[in-house]
C-alpha cells in the first residue's frame, strides 16, 4: 500500500511539473525566470531556444509560420518601444561589416539561435530597463496580437568611459631648516 501512495505521489509531482512549464522554458538564453539575464548595450548576445519552441506557436501565434518569423525586442511594460532585430530585414554587422537582406525571415525548423549586437537607443533604455524578445508573424507590426515571447531581460546602457582625472604627482621636496 505504501508503494502505491509513493507511486501516486511521484506521478502527481511529475504531472504538476509538466503542467507548470511555460513557453519561456523552451528558451535557453535568455533564461527563466524573468530578469535573471542582464545585457549591456553595445555587447553581443546570442539568443538560444530549444527545438520544441516551434510547437508553442499553435497556441500563441496560430497565424505564424515557424519557418518564416520576425524577431523583435520590445519594452516589457511600454508599448512605445519596439525594435525589429531579425526577420524581414536582418542587419548583420560583424567583422566584415556586411548587410544581409533576408526575405525569408527566421526559420525555427532549421535555426536554434540568433546572434544580436545589443543596440537599444539610449533614450529608450532611460525609459525602460526590462525587455522581451518576441517572435511574431513575418511582416507584422506593433501592436502584436500574436507572439511567442522569451523571459524578460534587463538591458543597461553602454559602458561609460571612465571620467576620473589623473594629476601628475610631483616629487616630494626636502626642506632644510
Amino acid at each position: 500500500m505504501a508503494h502505491f501512495f509513493c507511486l501516486a505521489f511521484l506521478l502527481a509531482l511529475v504531472s504538476l511539473q509538466v503542467w507548470c512549464q511555460t513557453v519561456q522554458d523552451s528558451w535557453t538564453a535568455p533564461a527563466s525566470p524573468d530578469t535573471s539575464t542582464s545585457l549591456q548595450s553595445g555587447n553581443p548576445f546570442t539568443l538560444l531556444w530549444k527545438s520544441d519552441l516551434k510547437y508553442e506557436f499553435s497556441g500563441y501565434c496560430p497565424s505564424c509560420s515557424v519557418d518564416q518569423l520576425d524577431l523583435w525586442v520590445t519594452s516589457f511594460s511600454n508599448d512605445d518601444y519596439n525594435y525589429k532585430i531579425g526577420g524581414e530585414l536582418d542587419q548583420l554587422l560583424g567583422d566584415i561589416q556586411r548587410l544581409t537582406l533576408s526575405a525569408a525571415g527566421i526559420d525555427l525548423i532549421t535555426t536554434l539561435s540568433y546572434d544580436w549586437n545589443v543596440n537599444i537607443p539610449t533614450a529608450a533604455l532611460s525609459a525602460e530597463s526590462v525587455w522581451v524578445f518576441r517572435f511574431t508573424p513575418f511582416g507584422s507590426t506593433p501592436p502584436f496580437d500574436e507572439q511567442v515571447s522569451s523571459a524578460a531581460v534587463n538591458i543597461i546602457g553602454p559602458e561609460q568611459a571612465s571620467s576620473s582625472s589623473t594629476f601628475p604627482i610631483s616629487p616630494s621636496r626636502r626642506c632644510s631648516y
